[in-house]
């Protein structure tokens, strides 16, 4: 990544043009009468512009996170030609979800879902936190203590779903990223930095969301998103 820039001009002395890589585009700065500079300090994947330059980037409460929302065509249960034996297709604001009673880890439950082209559930509201939590219970047998995906893997206390969308900083006490959706049970999530073993992977249960160790085996549910 290039700074995208020199700063121009110190003393009256025209500053010389130049232009900086990054996706925020080409910028120049042009300085006279010390350092000045409108078009801003263009830098790796954002660019300060502007008078004054105002800071850029990627903007981490936009849906998908860093990856951004799926723009594809969402899949129904009947553009799926085969379901697993273990899960049954459900649909839910015009998109399929698989509920699936074979107990695997966090890590198997989600490569399972990925051969669908699904990801582990990501719960953006209420609304769909009761729909899944009550197909669950209805489905035979019921779908209990079931992974969704939500991790702390690999950034203890906090909280992402498996498609990069951050939604909660800390333990118990801490706090909504972006304002997100969340379902704790009183007493989660624990603190990553006290508890032993290690728990970073979200299940659902009987009186809310909460964190256990990922390689425990739990059943799953898998989301088109």
């Amino acid at each position: 990544m290039s700074n995208g820039g020199t700063l121009g001009g110190v003393g009256g002395t025209a500053g010389v043009a130049t232009s900086g890589a990054g996706n925020g585009g080409t910028t120049t700065i042009a300085g006279t009468s010390g350092v000045a500079g409108e078009g801003g300090v263009g830098s790796g994947s954002g660019a300060m512009g502007g008078e004054g330059g105002a800071a850029g980037g990627l903007d981490e409460c936009a849906e998908g996170g860093a990856g951004g929302a799926n723009t594809e065509t969402p899949y129904l249960c009947a553009d799926y030609d085969f379901v697993p034996t273990d899960c049954t297709c459900y649909e839910y604001d015009n998109h399929a979800y698989f509920f699936c009673s074979a107990y695997r880890s966090f890590d198997n439950a989600s490569l399972f879902c990925g051969f669908d082209g699904m990801k582990l559930a990501r719960i953006d509201d209420s609304q769909e936190n009761g729909w899944i939590v009550n197909t669950a219970a209805a489905r035979q047998p019921p779908v209990e203590y079931y992974w969704i995906g939500g991790t702390s893997e690999g950034s203890p206390n906090s909280w992402s779903w498996v498609d990069g969308t951050p939604f909660w900083e800390g333990a118990v006490d801490g706090d909504l990223v972006c304002g997100r959706y969340v379902n704790w049970r009183s007493t989660s999530p624990t603190d990553a930095t006290v508890t032993e073993p290690v728990q970073d992977c979200l299940h659902v249960t009987l009186d809310g969301w909460d964190d256990v160790p990922c390689g425990e085996g739990r059943m799953y549910v898998c989301e088109w998103y």
